[in-house]
Parts: structure tokens; C-alpha cells; sequence
């Protein structure tokens, strides 16, 4: 299954390249918010475990 394959080995389909390159940074994009979210949660458990002390 070629979900918008740009390049399936044979040829290059430059049809579907927008719609191939918007789900790519849209992708990018998703990834980079989860990691930062992920990372502000672990900041405030650091900081909430550092004020108990």
C-alpha cells in the first residue's frame, strides 16, 4: 500500500508532492509539541519534587 508514495522505485509521482511535503511538516510539527509538552511535564515534577525538599 502506496498511501501518497511520491517515489515507489520506479517513477516519481510529483503529483502528490504538496499533499505528500503538508503531511510531513504537519507531522514534524506534532512530533516537536509532544516532545516539548513532554519535557514541561517532567520540568514541573522536577520542581515540585525539589520544593518538597
Amino acid at each position: 500500500m502506496n498511501f501518497l508514495a511520491i517515489y515507489n522505485g520506479e517513477t516519481f509521482n510529483y503529483q502528490q508532492f504538496g499533499d505528500a511535503l503538508l503531511i510531513t511538516v504537519i507531522s514534524m510539527l506534532l512530533t516537536f509539541a509532544i516532545l516539548t509538552i513532554l519535557m514541561l511535564v517532567v520540568s514541573l515534577f522536577r520542581h515540585i519534587k525539589d520544593q518538597e525538599r
